[in-house]
Formats: C-alpha cells, structure tokens, sequence
C-alpha cells in the first residue's frame, strides 16, 4: 500500500525514520491525499431543497448563500457580512446563512455586527447543527463560502452546491474556476461574490452534475480507493 499524505512531498519527520537510501524509493510512492465527505450524508436532494425553501417562506428566485465552521475572530466572517450588506444596497438581493455560532463572546460581538447593519434581515445565525440539518441547507443554498480549508465545504460540494474560497495553496484542488466554484484574493472579494451571484441560475440547473463530478473526487469511497 502507497503511503499517503495531505502534501506532495513526505514530512522529514518520517524520512527521518527511513534509511537515505530508500528515500527516493519512498517519495515516489507518496501521493497527495484529499479531505472528503460522506457520499451517504451528503448528496443533491430536489425535493428537499424546494420543502426547506417553502418552510422558510423562500421561493426558487431567492438567493442563498451559506457558509457553516465554527465561530471564530480569525475566520473574519465579518468582511462577508460586509458584503452581503454591500450586494443588497446595489440590488442584487441575496439571504446569507451563517452556522456555526456558540455561546462565546465572539459569537455574540458578531450577532450583534450583524443586526448593526442595513440588511440583517437577510442574514440568519444558526448554532452548530447536525449532518442532517446541514444536508438540508446545503441543499437549500446557491452558493457556499468558506474563509478556510474544511471538511465542511467538501460535505457542501457533494449537495452540487459551488463554493467560493479564498486563494490559497492548499485548495487549488478543490475549485476548478467557473466550473465548480470561484477563488478569490482579498482586493478581489466583492466582485467574486458579485460574479457568482449573477451565475446562480445557470449553476442550479446544474447541481446533479457538480454533485456527481464531487463524489467522484472527493466522496471518502473515492479516496479510499486511493489508499487501497
């Protein structure tokens, strides 16, 4: 079985533990190996996307964005809140779920941010909530984002939803621009959220397909299959 690692290349920690002359040997063998999600938990449900829209009084038109991690001062939630308060001033409505809320004072310094400004009737905050609770708002939504590299957005991808992510090394890949998903840099923010927001409806005809291609990539069946 080939050694796997989330890098391309092996810690030195455990080339440390290799004699020198089986180095290369064992680099070659070393394969980058993906976070992933549950093909069972996770999947693209029509039905369920359209009862969830009904129960929250929103109709097909609506546009939904989501993001669920945890709470934290580090992640800067704020700057979409920002955002998304910005779309809604030059009318391009759209509802922002945040999950991911404790009982902190963070988590309520940044409740109360958000009812500070303009459109917080457009935003909901939600606490942690369970894998079928996320299926059904993942469902729900248009678009994802995420501020870091989580297991969350994979679990998002396999409901066919694209997500937008900054521009880091470590996702390179996982977003296949304009495909599955959009990166940004910092100056580049609003005008990424802009563009994905105007692509909404050609990606909601298409969310079965993105919903196969992620299973297919990064389903734990997948990258098992990898390992083995």
């Amino acid at each position: 079985m080939n050694f796997m690692h989330t890098h391309h290349q092996p810690p030195d920690v455990v080339l440390n533990y290799i004699p020198i002359n089986l180095h290369e040997t064992f680099q070659q063998k070393v394969q980058p190996l993906s976070l992933g999600f549950d093909e069972d938990e996770f999947y693209y449900d029509q039905i369920l996307r359209k009862k969830k829209r009904e129960e929250l009084g929103w109709n097909e038109d609506d546009k939904v964005l989501i993001t669920a991690t945890r709470i934290t001062p580090f992640k800067n939630i704020e700057r979409v809140v920002n955002v998304v308060n910005q779309l809604n001033e030059d009318g391009k409505p759209v509802k922002y779920i945040i999950a991911g809320f404790g009982s902190d004072d963070f988590s309520q310094k940044l409740k109360k941010y958000i009812a500070s400004k303009k459109y917080a009737n457009q935003i909901i905050c939600l606490p942690f909530l369970s894998h079928e609770a996320l299926q059904e708002l993942y469902n729900t939504a248009d678009l994802g984002y995420w501020p870091t590299h989580i297991i969350t957005h994979y679990e998002a991808m396999g409901t066919g939803l694209p997500i937008i992510l900054p521009d880091k090394k470590n996702i390179q890949h996982v977003i296949e621009e304009g495909v599955n998903g959009w990166k940004f840099k910092d100056s580049e923010i609003y005008d990424t959220f802009s563009n994905a927001i105007n692509q909404v409806d050609t990606f909601k005809q298409n969310r079965e397909q993105l919903a196969n291609s992620a299973k297919l990539k990064f389903a734990f069946t997948t990258i098992a299959s990898q390992i083995l």
